[in-house]
C-alpha cells in the first residue's frame, strides 16, 4: 500500500475563524482510505480535513483526499509519501479504484455473505486490502 503526494502546489487563501491561511496547497492520497486516515493523523491532520469527493452516478468519487500545505507536504514526504505529478494523480486514482473494484468483485466470489463483499468499489478494506496484500506479496516474491 502506498500513500502518495501531488506536486500540485495550488494557490488559496482558507478561512480559520478570524483569521485566512494563505498558502499553496497540494493532495495527500493513498491505495485505501484507512492508510490515507493513518497516514494523515501522522502528520497531525484532523480527520475532518478529509475530502471525500463529489459522487458520481451514485458511486463514491475516486478523487478522496486530504489538502495539505507546503510544510505538510515535506513532512509526508520525510515520513515516506511517494512524490507524484499532478498529472499523474488522476490516473492513479482511476487505477487504485479498478484494482479496488476487482478485488471487491473477487471478495464477493470467495465469500458472497460477508460484509466486505457489500462495500463499494474504491474502499481497499477488510478482506479486499488482505486480497490487495496477498496479490503484491506475490509479486514481489516473483509469482
Amino acid at each position: 500500500m502506498t500513500v502518495y503526494v501531488d506536486d500540485s502546489r495550488i494557490p488559496a487563501a482558507v478561512p480559520n475563524g478570524r483569521v485566512q491561511h494563505t498558502s499553496r496547497w497540494s493532495h495527500l492520497f493513498a491505495d485505501s482510505q484507512d492508510e490515507l486516515h493513518a497516514f494523515a493523523g501522522g502528520l497531525g491532520l484532523r480527520r475532518s480535513w478529509f475530502q471525500p469527493g463529489k459522487p458520481r452516478r451514485g458511486r463514491p468519487s475516486p478523487a478522496w483526499h486530504y489538502d495539505v500545505t507546503d510544510p505538510k507536504w515535506q513532512r509526508a514526504l520525510s515520513l515516506g509519501a511517494q512524490p507524484v505529478s499532478w498529472r499523474d494523480s488522476a490516473g492513479i486514482m482511476r487505477a487504485r479504484d479498478a484494482r479496488a473494484a476487482e478485488l471487491s468483485a473477487e471478495a464477493r466470489r470467495l465469500d458472497p455473505g460477508s460484509a466486505q463483499s457489500q462495500a463499494p468499489p474504491g474502499i481497499a478494506a477488510g478482506a479486499t486490502a488482505r486480497l490487495i496484500r496477498a496479490r503484491e506479496a506475490g509479486a514481489e516474491a516473483g509469482q
